[in-house]
């Protein structure tokens, strides 16, 4: 059993400080915007989550969402290994699973090097909509239609408390 008396007082994280780990979190999503701006078959792209509704903390992660031109979506999605490994060091990457928010398309989970984490939604721009609760497009070549989420029933509201 170790001696946690004389464990060393390095973090265990591979980062310093929040403000180091906030500063590599927003240098992947730079890299990220760049590679998809630069990227033709991509239409739109923009955050959900915390950062698309301008809630994020210091430990938020990125909730991506990507419209992808209809006939260039399976090779997209067939080549998205290399997308990652054009933005950073994936280090871990979830199986992908239908997208719940991008009909017809799919979710991945990734981790990148220093415990970044995406969230990718992908799915063909034709079947895209983008929420009006996100403030948050990144890239945009194509207008995705806007939709507006229904208000919440008096039950839904109570059981929120």
């Amino acid at each position: 059993m170790p001696d946690k008396a004389n464990a060393s007082s390095e973090p265990l994280a591979p980062y310093r400080d929040l403000p180091e780990y906030a500063a590599l979190r927003d240098d992947l999503l730079a890299r990220t915007v760049q590679v998809l701006a630069d990227d033709a078959r991509v239409d739109a792209a923009w955050l959900s989550g915390s950062f698309g509704r301008g809630e994020e903390d210091e430990w938020a992660d990125f909730d991506l969402h990507v419209a992808i031109r209809d006939d260039a979506y399976d090779e997209f999605v067939s080549d998205r290994g290399a997308l990652y490994d054009s933005i950073g060091t994936p280090i871990l990457i979830q199986h992908s699973m239908p997208s719940d928010s991008m009909p017809g398309g799919l979710f991945e989970l990734v981790y990148f090097e220093h415990a970044l984490e995406i969230d990718w939604n992908f799915g063909p721009s034709s079947k895209a909509v983008y929420p009006l609760a996100y403030k948050s497009l990144l890239v945009e070549r194509v207008s995705i239609p806007t939709i507006a989420p229904s208000p919440l029933t008096a039950e839904q509201r109570r059981a929120c408390g």
